[in-house]
């Protein structure tokens, strides 16, 4: 068949299609991929005889006595409570292991090596910092409101219930400052007199 001037052989395309292996052929002529002629399998080797003594020798002194009845009752071990034996296991440094003991929560502490005290003392100087540079932050951001409330509305002024306070204050303030510039002056005029 031509079909637009191709040559389509279609028993090349049979040949080259699946085919359940129920329907194949053992044809010569059909090409077999995968024709690999099976090797002998080996001899099996003899079985060995179960009843010859010679294969299986003994172990030690064999007896031909009886097994000797005990005398133990073991029906009465069986009524007898044995004592639990209390497992420790150690805890690990800076591990915590939790138990119900009784209806109660026990709680058992690893012990506290140098190791794990030096952690301890590092990771609270590390939480000292970060509070400490917490601080830092909101009393520089502090500052900085300050100056942009400066800037933008000129210098505080006082409500007339802080006048009082205010002017107490300054009172205060001057008279400070008279009493140290008088003991100054008397300390001045102690060292005239001494010179003299």
């Amino acid at each position: 068949m031509k079909c637009n001037n191709i040559n389509i052989d279609f028993n090349i395309l049979y040949r080259m299609a699946y085919v359940p292996p129920n329907r194949r052929k053992d044809d010569k002529n059909q090409f077999q991929v995968f024709h690999r002629p099976k090797s002998p399998s080996p001899p099996s080797p003899e079985r060995p005889d179960i009843d010859a003594e010679e294969l299986f020798p003994t172990l030690g002194n064999t007896t031909d006595k009886e097994a000797e009845g005990s005398k133990m009752n073991f029906a009465s071990s069986l009524f007898v409570t044995q004592p639990k034996e209390e497992v420790v296991k150690p805890v690990k440094d800076g591990w915590v292991h939790i138990a119900r003991e009784k209806g109660e929560i026990k709680f058992k502490f690893g012990e506290c090596t140098d190791t794990y005290c030096e952690f301890m003392d590092f990771i609270e100087d590390l939480d000292d910092l970060k509070r400490q540079n917490v601080l830092n932050k909101v009393l520089d951001r502090y500052a900085e409101y300050e100056e942009m409330d400066l800037f933008r509305f000129g210098p505080k002024y006082l409500h007339s219930w802080e006048i009082n306070d205010y002017l107490e204050e300054e009172e205060r303030e001057q008279k400070r400052l008279l009493r140290e510039q008088n003991s100054t002056s008397d300390e001045s005029s102690d060292d005239e007199y001494v010179d003299n």
